[in-house]
Formats: C-alpha cells, sequence, structure tokens
C-alpha cells in the first residue's frame, strides 16, 4: 500500500482522484487551504465520503509553508505526489499576477524541496494547455514550442514545469508534468465555462456572445483522472510530459447547445463580444505520447459528460440550493 500526496485534494479534480486512490487501496493524504476562490462549503462536500474512509487523511495547510510543508512529508513517509494544488483561471491570473506568481512557483517550488530531502520516488505536476498559445489550430504536443505564453497563468504553469525539470536534474525526483485540457465535470469550479453557462441558463441570465466562437478540447474529470492513475506505474526517476486531452475539440457554442437540451431550456444570447487575448482561439490534444507511456484513452464523450454534470448539477443546486 502506497502512501500518496495529493496537494489540492479537496477540489476539483483533486477530490475525484482522491478517491480513485482510496478505492484502489492507496493511503492517502491530502493537503489543501481551502482558498476563497468559491465557498468552503462546496469543497467540504467534495470530502464527504473521503472523510468517512479510514485511509484518508486530510490536511488543512498551505502548500507555500515550508514548515507545514515539511511536518507532512516528515511525518507522512509519502512515496509519491500528486500536485494539484494552485488557483486556476486565465482572467483572475492577469488581474492578480502577485498572487499567481507566489502560489503556482513559490507552492511548486516547496513541494519539490520537501520531496528531494524525503526521497519522493515521483511527482506528478498538474499542467495546462494554456501553455501552447502558439498551437494554432493544430493538435498540441509536447514538444511544441510553449516558449511564448499569452497569460500570467501560462506563464506561471510552463514554469512551474521548469523548476520540476530543474528537480529532476539536480535530485534525480521522478517527474510527470500532465498538461490538461479543458476539464469539466460534476464539482468543477464556478468559474469555470460549464458551470458558469448552465447557471445563467436556469437563471435566466444572458451569456456573452464571443465571436469567433472558441474551440475547445473538453475532457471529462473521469478520463483525467484515469490518466493520473496511469502515472502510477511510470517508473521513479523518470521525467515526462503527456497531454491529457480528448482530441476532438468542438466550438464553445455546441457545448452551448448540449447543455440546453440537457437542461430542457434555451440560453438567453447576450452582448457579443471578442475573445480575451489571453485565450487560445482552439485547444485540442496529441494525447499519443499518452497512449503510450499510461495506456490512455478518454472515454466519455462530449454529450455524455454535459449529461452527468447536468444531473449533478440539478441534484446539488435545485435539492440544496444553499
Amino acid at each position: 500500500m502506497r502512501k500518496i500526496l495529493v496537494t489540492g485534494g479537496a477540489g476539483f479534480i483533486g477530490s475525484h482522484l482522491c478517491e480513485a486512490l482510496v478505492k484502489r487501496g492507496h493511503a492517502v493524504v491530502a493537503v489543501d487551504n481551502f482558498d476563497p476562490m468559491y465557498p468552503r462549503a462546496e469543497k467540504e462536500r467534495n470530502l464527504s465520503w473521503l472523510r468517512q474512509q479510514p485511509n484518508f487523511t486530510l490536511i488543512e495547510a498551505d502548500i507555500r509553508d515550508v514548515e507545514e510543508m515539511e511536518a507532512v512529508f516528515r511525518k507522512d513517509d509519502v512515496d509519491r505526489v500528486f500536485h494539484l494544488a494552485g488557483r486556476g483561471g486565465i482572467a483572475q491570473s492577469n488581474a492578480d499576477p502577485f498572487f499567481y506568481l507566489d502560489e503556482i512557483l513559490r507552492g511548486t517550488l516547496v513541494i519539490l524541496e520537501c520531496s528531494a530531502r524525503h526521497g519522493v520516488g515521483m511527482i506528478v505536476n498538474a499542467g495546462s494547455s494554456s501553455v501552447y498559445a502558439t498551437s494554432k489550430g493544430k493538435a498540441s504536443k509536447e514538444s511544441d514550442d510553449t516558449d511564448r505564453p499569452a497569460s500570467v497563468y501560462s506563464a506561471c504553469k510552463k514554469s512551474a514545469e521548469l523548476l520540476c525539470h530543474a528537480y529532476h536534474v539536480i535530485y534525480g525526483v521522478g517527474v510527470v508534468n500532465a498538461r490538461f485540457f479543458s476539464v469539466y465535470g460534476p464539482r468543477g469550479r464556478p468559474d469555470m465555462v460549464i458551470h458558469k453557462v448552465t447557471k445563467k441558463i436556469m437563471a435566466g441570465e444572458p451569456i456573452l456572445d464571443v465571436q469567433p466562437d472558441p474551440v475547445r478540447d473538453f475532457t471529462y474529470v473521469s478520463d483525467i483522472v484515469d490518466g493520473l492513475l496511469g502515472t502510477l506505474e511510470v517508473p521513479r526517476n523518470t521525467y515526462e510530459v503527456i497531454n491529457l486531452g480528448y482530441g476532438r475539440p468542438v466550438p464553445v457554442s455546441k457545448s452551448i447547445k448540449i447543455l440546453e437540451k440537457e437542461l430542457g431550456k434555451n440560453a438567453v444570447r447576450g452582448e457579443r463580444v471578442l475573445p480575451a487575448l489571453s485565450d487560445v482561439a482552439m485547444s485540442k490534444a496529441s494525447s499519443a505520447r499518452a497512449r503510450q507511456l499510461l495506456h490512455w484513452q478518454p472515454k466519455v464523450r462530449l454529450e455524455e459528460g454535459l449529461k452527468r454534470f447536468v444531473e449533478w448539477y440539478r441534484d446539488r443546486f435545485e435539492l440544496t440550493p444553499d
């Protein structure tokens, strides 16, 4: 039985991953600082099943605090780390750059330093498809140029990957940088497009008509978790960068039409606006490396994933509107 640390373990992807690891029989330590980006009550709900499991431990701490994280690593004899902590959001990062720089880079540095000191064999670092700012609509490969970030967020995520590489070279820490593509599903953050649009449709509020229509490689959360679980078989002392994306991008407008159908209600169209300068026009993953290394194949089509999301949303926000 491995002792696995998951940072950001109470969040969207983190809580799903913790559940999957516990069900596989692993001992899981989750660290989360309950960032106020969205209500603490939502993260507490994410943990409702996990808190009842004997192999799960939650530690409320900030990954930027060296002493707190040293205590976690020293006490729990961690074998592997899934580093998912860090506030998301392209627009938010541009508005609050110093916070993102501190949380993503300092936080990652603390995790790497503690891992090196305590002999952790492997770190899986949550990356972002936003690093492919210059993909120009082609399927993004891990070898593509990522040196021209278009947002503070993507610059920080790329820089975190570089820190991981440095610690791999200096200390032999194994690293998999997993670049996520437009993850959606139950427990999704309220600031994410699927969640925001669903809320506005249900409330009868207008949604912005972004033109030209952004195209996104929406990837369901259980597929992302399957990819992360696959990294458990990656040998120690390895350095890898992998894409985790469905590989069949669709216009955001199509996802809205599917949501309208599932909700039984049409969206109110609002003001036509241009995409933000930081937005990539199209994201599309080449996942050949993930298939080769992790034997990973995404399974959940967008229509099925949005159906599941709407079922969760109705259950969560219509039956328990608090």
